[in-house]
């Protein structure tokens, strides 16, 4: 199909027309985007500017760049999601730095955030959730509770019922410990999956990425529960759980 005959059929891709007329062919590529990307990004952040906090806006252009890019042929199904999701981890990490410099300017220290799933893995797809886990290491410069308040601040100024709404984020990956926190503590969560850590949250750290924050505070986290992602032994009842999760698979796709 014609990209143009597909813009009838798209009210999206209709609504950023004035987008694509004033592209070439070479505004398309992997550069291109990036390029495109990082001029306009500081725009969403400047109160001067009628794009500042219309998030969606910058985001939705950029799909429409990827998307055309690889309807051409110009860039490949791996490349574009990579890009994709390169570039959303950058603004998703722009997005929270900026509302917590309002709570606190130490903040930098104290946190880190780690991307999971196809966003962990550089296969995010447009309309695939975003999951996260924020982990926050407690000190004299901001409580537990009030960095826990600044972050749910932060998801309710991006949700879908906000001028601001960036992406649906998914926090259920974090640890459970029977609280209504959405931010979890370094030294619980660590004591957490020395203990109860289980199998799917093993594979779920080894499918993510670092997102922002601290990024030493983050490799020693790792280190910390090194012994929980690399197992000394044979877990028999792992790969029995492994092997219970394939025939689950198989009788799924054949129903």
């Amino acid at each position: 199909m014609e990209l143009e005959n597909l813009i009838n059929y798209s009210n999206f891709i209709k609504s950023n027309q004035n987008l694509i007329n004033n592209l070439k062919n070479s505004d398309y590529s992997k550069n291109s985007i990036i390029n495109y990307f990082n001029r306009n990004l500081p725009n969403y952040f400047n109160p001067k500017s009628d794009n500042y906090r219309k998030f969606q806006k910058l985001k939705d252009q950029i799909i429409i760049l990827i998307f055309i890019g690889r309807y051409r042929g110009i860039n490949d199904h791996i490349t574009s999601s990579r890009l994709w999701s390169m570039l959303m981890r950058k603004y998703l990490g722009k997005i929270f730095h900026h509302y917590l410099l309002f709570d606190n300017k130490a903040y930098r220290k104290n946190f880190f955030i780690l991307s999971l799933g196809k966003l962990g893995v550089s296969d995010l797809n447009y309309s695939s959730d975003i999951d996260l886990i924020i982990f926050f290491k407690s000190n004299n410069n901001i409580t537990f509770q009030s960095f826990n308040k600044s972050i749910k601040n932060i998801l309710s100024n991006i949700s879908n019922v906000s001028v601001s709404y960036f992406h649906k984020i998914d926090l259920r990956l974090r640890p459970d410990f029977g609280t209504d926190s959405i931010i979890s503590d370094i030294d619980s969560s660590i004591e957490y999956y020395s203990s109860v850590g289980r199998n799917w949250e093993r594979l779920a750290f080894h499918r993510s990425s670092f997102l922002s924050g601290n990024y030493s505070l983050f490799l020693e986290f790792k280190l910390s529960i090194h012994n929980f992602l690399y197992r000394k032994s044979f877990d028999f009842y792992a790969i029995d759980e492994i092997k219970k999760l394939f025939s689950f698979s198989k009788i799924t796709n054949s129903s």
